[in-house]
């Protein structure tokens, strides 16, 4: 589940071109497009309607350029290394490995995040500091239908993202701080 929500969350942000010129959100998007190798700090909450309950997670996150990935969130680990996607459970201690095939492209959902605003529609709520995004297309897809995308007032390396997931669930993703390190070879 939280892997699906990491999707989310770095889908934020790289955000299309609705923004305003020298808008900060502009200016992140920029930033983490152009980046080689990007590392984001998050906290991920998700309210469960059901059940009533509260769930979360905190972890590090890195993204290549070439949209290899690794994720930790708590002690579940979770690599895309451009062929095979690794994830390793601590809970039940079990890891798992799916790799393509000769001629298969990977749907990776991780893999759009510099092509979001071909997904989304971006609205400014507030300049320098709200969005809303709302889904282009309504093809069957695991993305959300909209989200809200907040950034922070004080630090510009932090925003928010809310959105409502299939299940109808509260998720709330904080980007505590994102890093763009300098090297992709040592980090990733």
């Amino acid at each position: 589940m939280f892997g699906t929500i990491v999707i989310y969350a770095l889908s934020a942000l790289i955000i299309g071109t609705a923004a305003l010129a020298g808008d900060k959100f502009e200016k992140l998007r920029d930033e983490l497009y152009q980046a080689d190798l990007i590392e984001l700090d998050v906290i991920i909450t998700v309210k469960s309607s059901i059940f009533s309950e509260i769930d979360s997670t905190a972890g590090n996150i890195f993204i290549a350029n070439d949209s290899r990935y690794r994720t930790q969130l708590n002690d579940d680990m979770f690599w895309f290394d451009g062929n095979c996607i690794w994830e390793y459970s601590s809970e039940n201690n079990q890891a798992t490995k799916d790799c393509l095939k000769d001629g298969e492209y990977f749907e990776n959902d991780l893999v759009f995040i510099k092509e979001l605003d071909r997904y989304y529609s971006i609205q400014t709520i507030r300049n320098d500091s709200i969005y809303c995004l709302s889904r282009l297309d309504s093809a069957a897809s695991s993305l959300p239908d909209s989200m809200t995308v907040i950034l922070g007032k004080v630090d510009s390396h932090s925003l928010q993202l809310e959105y409502y997931d299939l299940n109808g669930d509260l998720n709330i993703v904080r980007v505590l701080q994102y890093r763009i390190p300098d090297s992709i070879l040592t980090d990733l």
